[in-house]
């Protein structure tokens, strides 16, 4: 890495080149207009030739530091983002998980414990590998099931949950709190607004380096408020800023079925 006094040394000596080779090419001019010796034009040629090596080369490694520079703020700029877009995945969830925990321990103090193990879980992986650019996928799957187990304890009214999964690859690795904005919107606007019969079918497999992942549930049409959708416009954000041009992301609804499907290049 060129330090900045060496930059600084390297600057003026283009600069005194460009200024000999300008001198140059005046003197020569005069020469070659009052004598006929070749060698004028000889050396007039050599100085031009350097005038426009040493711009040229100026010019380019000046555009070469701004593209660096435009680069990093580039960069900063989509971490920033991306961190800003991570701290929204979760507190929704937490807020509500407390609040039952509240009362799960008026009703079932072996149940409470149990809540309060996997909840201390989440929020370890929630805090320190979110920290992290990418997770083993069998990391991110085991945050999930840790999350609907936690669900499926701290849900009295009844719930089907079918978690299907077929992984070939074990060592992938991808971006974490992803997948589980898909899983808290299907509880969060299916599951938590209905009274019965409450489902939630979800399956995961890995075929060549894709991940194919969906989500389907049922939902009451008369629940649906003007804010839902949040989450989902997250998650759609940090595909593309994760995984540009790596990625699909489809949503399909019907009356009481909504489903989400996405494919992932990892």
């Amino acid at each position: 890495m060129i330090t900045m006094n060496k930059r600084y040394l390297i600057t003026i000596f283009s600069l005194v080149l460009l200024l000999v080779s300008i001198i140059g090419m005046l003197i020569m001019k005069s020469e070659i207009e009052y004598n006929t010796n070749t060698n004028g034009e000889l050396y007039f040629s050599i100085f031009r030739v350097l005038f426009f090596t040493v711009l040229i080369v100026f010019i380019g490694d000046w555009l070469f530091r701004k593209w660096k520079e435009y680069q990093q703020l580039k960069n900063e700029k989509l971490m920033a983002e991306l961190n800003n877009l991570k701290s929204q995945i979760s507190p929704h969830f937490f807020f509500n998980t407390l609040n039952n925990l509240y009362g799960l321990i008026k009703k079932d103090t072996d149940k409470s414990r149990e809540f309060v193990l996997k909840l201390s879980d989440l929020m370890r992986y929630s805090i320190y590998n979110s920290e992290t650019e990418t997770v083993s996928l069998e990391e991110e799957i085991n945050y999930l099931e840790n999350f609907i187990a936690l669900h499926e304890i701290r849900y009295f009214n009844t719930i089907t949950i079918d978690f299907k999964k077929e992984v070939q690859e074990k060592n992938l690795r991808i971006a974490p709190l992803l997948l589980i904005i898909l899983i808290e919107n299907a509880f969060k606007h299916g599951a938590e607004k209905l009274t019965d019969n409450a489902f939630i079918h979800l399956q995961l497999k890995t075929i060549k380096g894709k991940l194919l992942f969906s989500v389907e549930n049922n939902f009451d049409k008369h629940t649906i408020t003007k804010t839902n959708g949040l989450g989902l416009k997250n998650l759609r954000k940090r595909l593309e800023l994760l995984y540009p041009d790596k990625h699909s992301f489809t949503i399909t609804s019907t009356e009481t079925i909504f489903k989400t499907a996405l494919e992932l290049e990892l």
